[in-house]
Order: structure tokens, then sequence, then C-alpha cells
């Protein structure tokens, strides 16, 4: 029986305050497994896992959060999955000093080609929906991306985000 496969990495911080004098080790890690079925994946991951900080004789914790998430590709499932690409994605987020949210997000992608990306961040003070274009295409033995995002602020400005990459 196939399994799948896993991968998983960490990242190990050193908190410093100078002025202040204080200071603590943080560490992120996460895992992501490919199920085995069509192309499903679920991830995990901690955010901020350290011992309290100490301030003038208190303790304070650091900002945890913990985070577990699911992403498909459900044209997988259909015959369009041979040309198309929709992967719809959640992840669920429980931080220990705010209320827990979700983000969901979905990637259309025709062919190789060209992607329509949109997503929705739940509670929040501000930043919600976003939505997105992407090109790809490979001329000769170079792949060039190109990327645009909107995500709405609310209140402050809406961010307009782009970028250009190359891979050989």
């Amino acid at each position: 029986q196939d399994l799948g496969k896993s991968q998983s990495g960490y990242t190990a911080t050193e908190v410093h305050e100078v002025e202040n004098t204080l200071s603590a080790l943080a560490v992120d890690f996460g895992t992501a497994f490919y199920t085995g079925f069509k192309d499903l994946r679920v991830s995990m991951s901690v955010r901020n896992f350290s011992r309290e900080i100490g301030y003038h004789e208190e303790d304070f914790p650091m900002p945890l959060t913990f985070s577990f998430g699911m992403a498909m590709d459900v044209l997988s499932l259909t015959k369009l999955g041979e040309i198309h690409k929709l992967t719809l994605a959640i992840d669920a987020i429980h931080p220990r000093d705010y209320p827990e949210r979700f983000n969901l997000g979905m990637e259309y992608w025709v062919g190789d080609l060209f992607a329509i990306r949109a997503g929705y961040k739940t509670v929040t003070d501000e930043e919600g929906l976003s939505a997105g274009l992407g090109f790809k295409k490979t001329l000769g033995s170079m792949d060039v991306k190109i990327d645009y995002s909107y995500s709405d602020f609310g209140l402050f400005e809406s961010v307009h985000r782009t970028s250009v990459g190359f891979g050989f």
C-alpha cells in the first residue's frame, strides 16, 4: 500500500531585545504529507515554540501558533484534470493570543500556461479577499513566470504585488 511521501523542516530563531535585555530561542517546525490519493496534501506547522520570555520580573509567552491545512487538485478526479488544474486549499490557524481563523484559497490553471487565483482570510481586522493571475512559459531552456496579485486591506490602501521569475 502506498503511504505517500512527506517533507518536513524547522527553523530556530533567537529573539533578542537589547534595550530591555531579554532573549529567547524560538523554534518553527512543520511537515507536509502527500497522501498517495491523487495529489491530496495535508500539512501542519508550529510557529514560535519557546519558553516564556522574562521581562521586569514577569514572564510573557511568545505568540505560539499551530496551523493545519489541506490542498488538492479537485479536477484530478475527472478527465478535465489531464489539461486543467483546480487546486482548493484550506488552512485552520490556532494562535495563542487571538481567535482561530481559516484561510481559503483556490488556483485554476488553464493548461500549464495561465493561472487564476483567489483567497480569503477570515477573522482579520483588515485583510480579507485577495486575487491574482499567473503566466508561465518555457522559452528554450528557460522557464519564465510572471505573477500579479491584489489584496484588499479595508481601511488601508489595497496592496498590488508583481513578480517575475526565471528558471534554468
